[in-house]
């Protein structure tokens, strides 16, 4: 809906609600469907009758007196119930499958007096001591949480202590205090979320660079027209070696490699 007034106009715009919204707009009934149609009677009956259809037991009160006129249609019965209670002022209590049936103020009466029974059970209720071990968390700061004003844990006669030294909590109230407060520590003393961060030193010399690869040495020898001696070793002091053995091979055998190599075999000799 949307109103507007534009000059002497006043203009009133309607939309229609969507399906959505009308659902939130109505309760959700969804009862076995009944007829009702009676003149002036009694409400105590027509609670009756609805019992007997739901198959719920019903309570009506002392204090639910009347008659009522009513002409419903194929309506679910906890529609019809609502309707009945509504237009004669009544409220409804339901516990498992039993609904108690009484005027809104005797409700309310009723809902207040267990209320103070309560408080007065606590006032009476032994007091138990627990310790609570705090593991991730501040016992300073949970005790600050728990007795906080305006939103405090502790009854009356509750007390909470900390012990800094091994960051527990001494608490001492009534049971059902005591299992609201653990349940509330367990929820809270949790580790938080880190990330780890991984660094290295690495530490550098002057002559770091002069360890770093592998040293070569190659020697090409000319003999006699032949191809030479082609040497690969890891360091020049190897590769002088090397070719060392094979000139003194030569001059001894005519062939530079130790042992006899076949004929038109093409090889070198290679050592590391």
């Amino acid at each position: 809906e949307l109103a507007y007034q534009a000059n002497t106009e006043y203009v009133v715009e309607l939309r229609p609600v969507g399906p959505g919204q009308a659902q939130s707009l109505h309760p959700k009934y969804t009862g076995q469907r009944l007829s009702l149609n009676f003149q002036n009677i009694s409400v105590r009956a027509v609670l009756q009758l609805l019992a007997d259809a739901s198959g719920l037991n019903i309570v009506v009160s002392d204090s639910v007196k009347g008659n009522v006129t009513l002409r419903l249609h194929d309506v679910p019965w906890d529609q019809a119930l609502h309707l009945i209670l509504e237009t004669q002022g009544l409220g409804e209590q339901r516990q498992g499958n039993v609904i108690l049936v009484a005027p809104q103020a005797e409700l309310a009466a009723r809902e207040k007096a267990e209320l103070e029974a309560r408080h007065e059970v606590q006032k009476l209720e032994p007091l138990r001591s627990e310790f609570i071990q705090i593991n991730y968390a501040k016992a300073a700061n949970l005790a600050t949480l728990i007795k906080a004003q305006g939103h405090s844990l502790l009854s009356k006669r509750g007390t909470v202590t900390v012990d800094p030294r091994t960051n527990t909590l001494l608490v001492q109230d009534t049971p059902r205090r005591l299992q609201q407060i653990v349940r509330l520590v367990h929820h809270l003393d949790i580790p938080v979320r880190q990330v780890l961060i991984e660094a290295r030193i690495v530490l550098v010399q002057n002559d770091f660079q002069r360890q770093l690869g592998a040293q070569l040495g190659f020697t090409d020898v000319q003999a006699n027209g032949n191809n030479g001696i082609v040497t690969t070793t890891g360091t020049s002091a190897g590769e002088n070696t090397i070719v060392s053995s094979a000139i003194g091979n030569i001059q001894a055998t005519g062939n530079y490699a130790p042992v006899t190599i076949p004929d038109g075999c093409e090889c070198g000799l290679i050592a590391t």
